[in-house]
């Protein structure tokens, strides 16, 4: 009957080791998920930063480019000026003869 009773003992000790290991392992577990949980928020709101710059770097780029297809109207209608003023100006050179 004493054998009975320590291989009860045994096996009760045993299955407490057994339950505590396996709450220890889901405490662990819980914890690196939420570690990990943690990691995918940082990255994610980094993420949203990054493409908040990115957007802002393309309204600056097509900003830029309004600006620069404004300055080549500009250049053209100057360009189309001059060209008329050198015509005018060949006539009015041409009247005279050397």
């Amino acid at each position: 009957m004493s054998e009975i009773i320590a291989t009860n003992t045994n096996t009760n000790t045993n299955t407490n080791t057994n339950t505590n290991t396996n709450t220890n392992t889901n405490t662990n577990t819980n914890t690196s998920v939420a570690s990990i949980m943690g990691e995918i928020m940082a990255a994610s709101g980094e993420q949203s930063r990054d493409i908040e710059r990115v957007n802002q770097a393309i309204a600056q780029l097509d900003t830029t480019t309004q600006q620069n297809a404004a300055w080549v109207e500009e250049v053209s209608a100057a360009a189309r000026s001059m060209q008329e003023q050198t015509d005018l100006l060949r006539q009015v050179v041409g009247a005279f003869k050397v």
